[in-house]
């Protein structure tokens, strides 16, 4: 396996990133951290197709948000499951107009009482259900419920090359307010005993 360093984009990386450029590690996946204080929903606000809520991922949430972001088979499932299920959280599924799944989100709840935030993940929608609505309707939701549990704000990871959902994070008034990449090592050819 090859070494992976996540190195947050700071003044204090500088010299861990300058002995990684040259040991000849990649940079990989850069990623934004967003960041939200409470969340007021908009008293005028828009109608949203409606978004179903539970407290554990049901089969058809799971399944769309596989289909988008999934890595392996049902193996990789049941142990994707788990570590969702490893703190509580409140799951969102928007239907499309035939009644069919369209998108998720994930709203993680691990702390609780005063100054609690949550963190949104697992945003995915349908390749054919995308720029309908649905992925605002599950973010809408998913504040929604966290300002019913009085949450003090919320953070979210993006990969910077996704421009799409970080101008639905920025609507929903989300700022940037870190970024990481992972530096990984490059393959190299081990000696053998033979």
């Amino acid at each position: 396996m090859p070494l992976i360093f996540q190195v947050t984009a700071t003044a204090e990386a500088a010299a861990l990133n300058t002995f990684l450029d040259a040991e000849g590690f990649t940079t990989q996946s850069e990623t934004l951290i967003m960041t939200r204080g409470p969340w007021r929903q908009d008293p005028v606000a828009k109608p949203r197709p409606a978004v179903e809520l539970a407290s554990a991922p049901s089969a058809e949430w799971l399944g769309v948000w596989w289909t988008v972001d999934g890595r392996g088979g049902n193996d990789a499932l049941a142990i994707a499951r788990t570590i969702l299920e490893g703190c509580p959280a409140v799951y969102a599924l928007a239907r499309d107009s035939a009644g069919q799944p369209a998108a998720v989100g994930r709203l993680a709840l691990p702390d609780a009482g005063p100054g609690a935030r949550g963190g949104l993940y697992s945003m995915a929608t349908s390749p054919e259900a995308r720029r309908r609505g649905y992925g605002t309707a599950v973010l809408d939701a998913l504040l929604t419920a966290g300002a019913e549990r009085d949450l003090a704000g919320y953070w979210l990871l993006v990969t910077a090359a996704n421009h799409g959902a970080q101008a639905l994070y920025r609507g929903a008034g989300f700022r940037e307010s870190g970024r990481y990449v992972y530096r990984q090592e490059r393959p190299k050819r081990h000696l053998t005993g033979c």
